[in-house]
């Protein structure tokens, strides 16, 4: 048992290693927020770069992106109207 071990791993470390690389950028790097603020989008896109060893898969890939604010607390308040008067909401 001890040398099938032994045997995996010395054909594992003697295979070259394939990879791949995924190479991502953003449309836009930093969103302002301000009082006129009225919503962004942002578009990410990116290619799959394969060395020459590497085989194509045949099954899509799952890409799970994560956006971040910023990492301080921020208290954020909405006027609205009421009749004639603005008053702060919550």
């Amino acid at each position: 048992m001890r040398t099938i071990g032994l045997l995996l791993i010395i054909l594992c470390a003697s295979a070259p290693a394939c990879a791949e690389t995924l190479i991502t950028s953003l449309s836009s790097h930093r969103i302002l927020i301000n009082s006129n603020y009225t919503g962004s989008s942002i578009a990410v896109f990116g290619i799959i770069e394969r060395d020459a060893q590497t085989v194509s898969r045949g099954t899509a890939y799952d890409i799970v992106v994560t956006v971040r604010g910023p990492r301080q607390y921020l208290v954020v308040r909405e006027k609205e109207q009421v009749g004639p008067v603005w008053r702060l909401v919550a």
